[in-house]
């Protein structure tokens, strides 16, 4: 048996959603008779599928502890107040550190709800099926070394709501609980948060552009193609503006606006009119990035989310009309002499 103490991050949710993810093997019809015959219970009494759950509520699974294991869940007793109330201790399975970088000493805002943090290039934003440590991992491993992580992470899991290419530096923004995932994941989709980067391309711009296209992923090469139109099927609109700031050996310095948020939109859509990000491998110069690594150093493309821009929020007070940068990139320093 399992019993749940219903913490925050879990109010309002419906309780077959819930039980769905205490038990993620489980098919539907399983969860919908467990809660039928009284096998899951809300408060000590019978519930329905649409019910939601309120913040010190216990639901209870009356599974024997290898019905629990075998549907996925975690093995627990009548006392174990899973959710709420306590911290999780290490939560990810992956090492918690990467050489040279500390999540902690990176974070540019925090609350209990949102994390603002600087991801140097090379790091993943989330994981992948390999064994590598993601920004995601070393995430949750500081809410839980800091005591902030509530539960075992059955049914709400901290994840970043903006993710950044592996070799795209910037700020990434974290939600921490179910509400600021909402809130932060709603203003990302109904483009509300204002993304400004910093990137040098090739060549030299004078005047700031509005570039609008479609744009195509294959997903077999993990590359994306640029169209004028929309007559390719699965292309989605994508809209980008720049303003040059600084010109330099043959280099353009561009505050980048990403309307939309399309997978490598910047780096496609700039090498689109002839102007790559310097130090790109997929969609770069060549022979001008081997100059650049040459001369300058340049070990990753010079690309930086290096600005947000918060509208006014309703909730989440500490976030509303503000903005936030990152520090000046060593690049912008090193080859346009800036400390923006």
């Amino acid at each position: 048996m399992k019993a749940i103490a219903i913490g925050a991050n879990e109010h309002g949710q419906r309780v077959d959603r819930l039980v769905g993810k205490l038990i993620p093997r489980a098919e539907k019809g399983l969860v919908y008779k467990a809660i039928r015959k009284k096998i899951v219970t809300l408060n000590g009494k019978k519930t329905q599928p649409d019910a939601r759950v309120c913040e010190g509520d216990e639901l209870k699974l009356f599974f024997s502890d290898d019905t629990l294991r075998e549907l996925g869940g975690t093995v627990g007793n009548a006392g174990d107040k899973s959710i709420s109330g306590q911290t999780a201790g290490t939560v990810s399975k992956k090492s918690s550190s990467i050489k040279g970088y500390e999540f902690a000493e990176n974070i540019i805002y925090e609350d209990t709800d949102v994390i603002l943090v600087y991801k140097p290039a090379g790091i993943l934003s989330q994981g992948s099926d390999s064994n590598e440590v993601s920004l995601n991992d070393l995430l949750i491993d500081h809410l839980s070394h800091s005591g902030k992580l509530s539960g075992t992470g059955e049914t709400f899991k901290p994840s970043v709501c903006n993710r950044l290419d592996r070799n795209t530096a910037g700020i990434v923004v974290c939600g921490c609980s179910l509400k600021g995932l909402r809130i932060m994941s709603s203003l990302i989709h109904d483009r509300k948060l204002e993304k400004y980067y910093m990137c040098a391309v090739k060549g030299i711009i004078t005047e700031p552009g509005d570039l609008k296209g479609w744009l195509l992923k294959d997903e077999k090469t993990n590359k994306v193609k640029i169209f004028s139109d929309a007559s390719v099927p699965g292309a989605l609109n994508i809209e980008t503006r720049y303003r040059p700031i600084a010109s330099a050996h043959g280099m353009t310095l561009l505050e980048v606006e990403l309307v939309t948020g399309r997978p490598h939109q910047i780096r496609a859509h700039m090498a689109s009119i002839g102007h790559p990000v310097v130090g790109d491998p997929k969609y770069g110069d060549v022979a001008f990035n081997r100059m650049a690594a040459k001369e300058y150093g340049i070990k990753h493309q010079m690309l930086v989310a290096w600005k947000l821009r918060f509208p006014e929020l309703e909730e989440l007070s500490g976030l509303s009309s503000k903005e936030f940068t990152c520090n000046t990139p060593e690049f912008v320093k090193k080859i346009f002499d800036l400390n923006l």
